[in-house]
C-alpha cells in the first residue's frame, strides 16, 4: 500500500493506493515545515486519515510539499510522516518537483506553480533547476494568489480602484483597514488571506481595471522568472488554482512572448499517483 501527498499553502490532497488498485482519497490542511512543526503532521493524519485503513500497512509514502526543497525542513515533514506512517519508507520531495512530475512525467519542460505563491522552474525529466528563487509573498510570488490579493489592497485602501468594484469588495468582504492590517500582520498565515480575494477577480474579470492588474502580474512574472528559460524552447506547464483560473491571460502572454504551453493542471495529485503507480 502506498500513500502520495501534495501539500500547499492551503491544503494537502492525499490518496491511499492500495495492492488491489483501490484508491481512497481524502485532504487535510496545508502542511508546510515553514509554519508547521513535525507534530501538526501526525495531528492532521490523525483527523484526517481514513479510519478503516491501518498506517502501520503502508509501505511507502511520497509527499511533495511547499517548503520541503531544503532538506533541514523537508526533515521537519519526513520526522512527522515518520511517526504517523510508522512501518514505511518516507520520501518528501519540494512542490516543484511534484509539480513538474504531474506535468511532464519523465520529459523535458519549463514547470510553473501559479497558487497562493509561485514557483518556476526546469525540468529534466528527473530533477529541477530553478535559475530564479522563489522569493515568498513579501517579496516576489509574482502572478500568485497572494500577490494579487496584495494589489487588490493596496489599490483599494489608496482609492486607486474603480467606486464600483470598490463598493463591490466592501460588500463581499466587509473588509476595513484595522481588521486587514490585523490579519496580515498579526495573525498566521497572512498570504492565504491575501489569496482570498482571487475569487473578487475571477468575479469582475470583463473589468479593465482586472484584466490590466492580471496582464501586469503575469508580466512581472515573465520578467522575473519565465524569460530565464527562454532560449531552451521548451513548453511551459502550469500547476495551481490560479494558473487555471487565468488560463486564458496566461495563453495570450505565450503569444505575446511567443513561447510553447504546455499542460495546464489544477490539481497535480491525479497525475502524481499515476506517476507512482505506474512505477
Amino acid at each position: 500500500m502506498i500513500v502520495v501527498a501534495d501539500s500547499g499553502s492551503t491544503k494537502t490532497d492525499w490518496r491511499v493506493l492500495f495492492p488491489s488498485g483501490e484508491v481512497l482519497c481524502f485532504e487535510s490542511k496545508g502542511l508546510n515545515p515553514y509554519f508547521n512543526p513535525s507534530h501538526e503532521y501526525v495531528k492532521a493524519l490523525s483527523s484526517n486519515f481514513p479510519q478503516a485503513v491501518n498506517p502501520s500497512h503502508v509501505t511507502h509514502v511520497f509527499f511533495y510539499g511547499a517548503g520541503c526543497a531544503a532538506e533541514e525542513l523537508g526533515a521537519v515533514a519526513r520526522q512527522g510522516l515518520s511517526l504517523f506512517f510508522c512501518c514505511a519508507e518516507v520520501l518528501v520531495l519540494s512542490d516543484s518537483i511534484g509539480a513538474a512530475r504531474s506535468l511532464f512525467a519523465d520529459s523535458e519542460g519549463i514547470s510553473i506553480i501559479l497558487g497562493t505563491g509561485t514557483n518556476v522552474a526546469y525540468y529534466n525529466g528527473k530533477s529541477v533547476v530553478s535559475y530564479s528563487p522563489s522569493l515568498g509573498y513579501v517579496l516576489g510570488d509574482e502572478a500568485s494568489g497572494a500577490s494579487m490579493g496584495r494589489v487588490v489592497l493596496t489599490d483599494y485602501f489608496y482609492k486607486r480602484m474603480p467606486e464600483s468594484l470598490s463598493v463591490a469588495l466592501e460588500n463581499g468582504y466587509g473588509i476595513t483597514l484595522t481588521s486587514v492590517l490585523k490579519r496580515i500582520y498579526s495573525e498566521p498565515l497572512p498570504n492565504q488571506f491575501l489569496a482570498s480575494f482571487v475569487p473578487f477577480l475571477v468575479e469582475n474579470r470583463e473589468s479593465e481595471y482586472v484584466q490590466q492588474l492580471v496582464a501586469t502580474a503575469f508580466s512581472a512574472l515573465y520578467y522575473a522568472h519565465l524569460a530565464h528559460y527562454a532560449s531552451m524552447g521548451l513548453p511551459y506547464g502550469i500547476v495551481g488554482s490560479v494558473g487555471c483560473l487565468f488560463a486564458q491571460e496566461f495563453m495570450s502572454l505565450a503569444t505575446e512572448k511567443g513561447f510553447a504551453v504546455g499542460p495546464i493542471v489544477r490539481y497535480p495529485i491525479n497525475n502524481l499517483l499515476a506517476y507512482h503507480s505506474g512505477k
